[in-house]
This record gives C-alpha cells, sequence and structure tokens, in this order.
C-alpha cells in the first residue's frame, strides 16, 4: 500500500523490519524488489531476485518482477528468457505472450510483437486492465493507424477500463494525430486525457520548496557542511526537463564502453529523505543537512554507491537522469563530491507541447495538464539549473537539444571530452543500441537522428498563450 502511494521510504522500513524477523522470506524479497522497481532501482531489483531463484518455481511471480526489471533497465534478450521461464513453470502463456509482445513492441519490432499478442486468450478482465493499449501500439508500429485510432476511441469510451489505460488511450490518439499533421485533433484529444486525470498538482507548495533549497543552498552554506571523503568512481547526472532529449543523450553514451546508464535511478531522492534520520535532526530537509556528521554524509554516499555498484563493474562512468535532479544537485554534491552534470535544454514551447502531448501525469507529472503551471515550471527548472551553475563548484557542460540532433557529432565529441574519455565511433551509432530506453521515449530513441520535432510548436501557437506568458524571456 505505501509502495502504491509513492512512500517508497516508509514502505523499506516496513519491509526490512519484516526481513529482520523472517529472513529469506520470499514475500519479503518480493516486496523489496517491488519497492526498488518504483524507485527504478532495476538494477538492484534484478540482484534481489537472481539471488532467490532457489523460490522460482514456488513463487514464480519473482520471474514476472525480474522479467520487467530487465526490460525498464533495457536489456530485451535477458526480459525476454525469464518471461519464458515464467511460461514454462506456470503454464501461464497468455501472460507470457502479453509480456513478449510488450517487449518486442517496446524494440520496434511488430512482426514478433504480433505473433506473440495474436497467441493471447483476451478475456474481460483482460480488456478491463488495458490490455488492448498494447494491440493499438502494435498497429502504429505496423503503420495501421486507421486501426489504431478505432481501438484508441473504444477504449476511451469503455468507463470499465481502467483510468490509467484510458488516460494513455487519448495520449496515443494524440501522438497519432501530431505524426499525420491533424494538429487540432492532436491538442483535442491530448485535453481529453488531461481531463481524465485525477491528479493533483500544489503549485505553491513546490515554489515554496524551490525557495526554502535556494535559501539554504549557497555558496558560504555549502562550504560550511561536510562532504562526504571517499572517493569514487565518477557519477554523472544528466539534468533536463521531461521531453527535452534526456534520453536521447543517455542513449547516445550508453554507446561509449566505458559509461553505465542508471536510468531516472531515484535514490538522491530516497536518501535525501534519510538525511534527516541519519542526521537525527529537528530541522525539516534541507536545513537538517547542516546537522550531518562526516560518519552521516559517508554512509548516505556508500548508499548510493551500492544502488550502482553492478553498473560500476563494468564501467568507469555511470549516469543517472531521474527528472527532479534540477532540485537535488546541492544535496548529491555533499555525498557525491566529485559528480559532474550534463544540463540539456530545449526550446520551451517545443519543449512544453511536446509535456502537454504525451502522457507524463500517470508519472505524476500534474502540472502538464495546466498550461499557466506548465509554462511556470519550465521556467523554474530552466533557472535551477543557472542556479547551479553559478553556486556550485564543479561545473556542468551544457547542451542544446536542438543542436544535438542537427549536429550529432560535434554535440557529442564536445560530451566525450568533458567526461575526459577517449572517443569512440559508437556513439554515433546510437539506434543501433539493443538496449530499450525505460521512457515514453523508446519508440524515439531506437530511431536515427531526425529534427522533425523542432520547431512543432508553431502548428501549435493558438493553445500557447499561458505557455508564453511565462517563457517569453528565453524566447
Amino acid at each position: 500500500m505505501l509502495t502504491s502511494r509513492g512512500l517508497l521510504e516508509l514502505a523499506r522500513e516496513q519491509v526490512e523490519a519484516y526481513i529482520e524477523k523472517t529472513p529469506d522470506c520470499p514475500h519479503g524479497i518480493i516486496a523489496q524488489a517491488e519497492i526498488c522497481i518504483n524507485a527504478n532501482d532495476f538494477i538492484t531489483a534484478i540482484k534481489l531476485l537472481k539471488e532467490s531463484s532457489r523460490f522460482f518455481r514456488e513463487h514464480p511471480s519473482m520471474l514476472l518482477k525480474l522479467s520487467e526489471s530487465y526490460m525498464k533497465s533495457g536489456k530485451s534478450e535477458e526480459a525476454a528468457q525469464y518471461a519464458k521461464e515464467f511460461g514454462k513453470i506456470t503454464q501461464s502463456t497468455s501472460t507470457m505472450y502479453a509480456l513478449l509482445a510488450t517487449i518486442y513492441e517496446r524494440q520496434s519490432k511488430p512482426l514478433e510483437a504480433r505473433e506473440y499478442y495474436d497467441q493471447i486468450h483476451i478475456g474481460q478482465e483482460d480488456i478491463n486492465r488495458g490490455l488492448l493499449l498494447l494491440n493499438g501500439k502494435i498497429f502504429i508500429a505496423e503503420k495501421k493507424n486507421d486501426e489504431a485510432i478505432d481501438l484508441f476511441k473504444t477504449l476511451i469510451e469503455n468507463e470499465s477500463v481502467t483510468l490509467d489505460a484510458r488516460i494513455e488511450g487519448a495520449f496515443m490518439l494524440a501522438k497519432i494525430y501530431n505524426k499525420s499533421g491533424e494538429y487540432d485533433l492532436a491538442w483535442e484529444s491530448a485535453t481529453r486525457a488531461h481531463a481524465l486525470s485525477k491528479g493533483k498538482w500544489n503549485q505553491l507548495k513546490f515554489e515554496q520548496k524551490i525557495k526554502e533549497i535556494k535559501k539554504f543552498f549557497t555558496p558560504e552554506r555549502l562550504r560550511a557542511c561536510n562532504y562526504a571523503s571517499q572517493p569514487t568512481p565518477e557519477q554523472v547526472f544528466i539534468v533536463g526537463n521531461p521531453r527535452s532529449g534526456t534520453s536521447l543523450l543517455e542513449q547516445i553514451m550508453s554507446m561509449h564502453p566505458e559509461i553505465g546508464n542508471a536510468g531516472e535511478l531515484s535514490t538522491t531522492f530516497l536518501l535525501e529523505k534519510r538525511s534527516k534520520i541519519y542526521a537525527d535532526s529537528f530541522l525539516p530537509y534541507p536545513k537538517c543537512l547542516i546537522d550531518l556528521q562526516q560518519q552521516d554524509v559517508d554512509r548516505l554516499q556508500n548508499e548510493y554507491l551500492e544502488s550502482v555498484s553492478e553498473l560500476v563493474k563494468e564501467h568507469s562512468i555511470v549516469t543517472n537522469k531521474i527528472l527532479i535532479m534540477f532540485e537535488q544537485m546541492g544535496f548529491a554534491s555533499l555525498i557525491l563530491p566529485q559528480c559532474k552534470s550534463i544540463h540539456i535544454d530545449r526550446h520551451p514551447l517545443d519543449n512544453c507541447v511536446s509535456c502537454y502531448l504525451n502522457n507524463l501525469i500517470t508519472s505524476g507529472h500534474y502540472y502538464c495538464s495546466d498550461l499557466t503551471m506548465l509554462g511556470r515550471m519550465w521556467r523554474i527548472r530552466k533557472e535551477m539549473r543557472a542556479y547551479w551553475r553559478d553556486t556550485l563548484e564543479t561545473k556542468p557542460i551544457e547542451i542544446q537539444y536542438e543542436n544535438l540532433v542537427s549536429n550529432q557529432e560535434h554535440e557529442t565529441r564536445r560530451l566525450i571530452k568533458y567526461l575526459d574519455l577517449p572517443w569512440n565511433n559508437d556513439c554515433l551509432q546510437f539506434h543501433k543500441s539493443k538496449r530499450i530506453a525505460a521512457t515514453i521515449s523508446y519508440d524515439q530513441v531506437n530511431k536515427k537522428m531526425y529534427t522533425t520535432s523542432k520547431g512543432r510548436w508553431a502548428n501549435y501557437e493558438k493553445y500557447l498563450g499561458p505557455v508564453i506568458e511565462h517563457v517569453k524571456d528565453y524566447l
């Protein structure tokens, strides 16, 4: 229950207390893995589950979670392997076929995806939980847009289908219309998706939090804080807005043999929550950080490094592109003093249009449903990146998305030089990667570089007045 509500740190404490009483209990391991998956810590989830292979026959749900973790960490072959193993043990072929169809759809392999999907015995429960969404996505990959449109329209109107599936269906409609140049229909479909959402966003509370972060993390305060003392493998944070090119940048970097990608790993967020406990402080975050002793920041550092330990074994640099890093760079600089950051920017109107037309709300970005808040959030994120650039000792490299897609080699060479790595030509072949991005951009970063998204905002200009009001200084 705690995990489903996003209270991952409280959930972790509950599970650890349970495991202490009942060591090696498979239910505790499954719960631990579920928390890790929700924290985007797929590496730890995989490690936990593989170490528990003796339970697979009695608890095949572990195999499902292992397949899911591999898929979300970008490793499709391993994901398919464990999906098939689940099918063999349980004889639950429909679940196996659904998982395999999902894996191949995410790989942009419509023939394989269709082969497995057509073997699923779909019941009413499958329809209610939105399995038809997968069929629609395969239709799109097969370039059968009319069939996809009819399916998504039916799905959206079916109130027995889960709300998240109906929202996703409306966003998929927007995607089809946007690509086919029917921009009013695309905007109408996205607006329908936002109207279906029941999520709430407290902008005033969020802006107060940002104000407190800026007030605390001054150069003078940073000099007074304790920093983790151990040298570490290089950690690199990709700091950008949703839909600003962070997944593309990550995919390009993943082609270099020295770079491992941790995806949107939320360990810093969880450690931020623990810092108050470790400091034994009565002060709220971030003020509690002043009470951290040397052993406390070293402990926080060790816990972060543990979450990327499997990547560190094979790579000298590990990246993390968690989307809230724009507010956490000060904290990250305390526990990982040698970390570097890459700031990526995109034209504000193209960025905001992409945020509005794509499904970010089911992952908690509820501000995207209000154009005024969307514009304000773009500006706040931009200003925070500038604040860290001017405040932190280690300066970031700044990448413009439009420059990256129009002159990939120049920008990539500049980036690899910043990371003090030798050049590798594979970085120019990112679309050949076997890795699947774990975000909604997965179907884009597996294709060759394209520039068609540049300037797309002009097709929606008549809707963008509330956004323009807040970003006009950056146009």
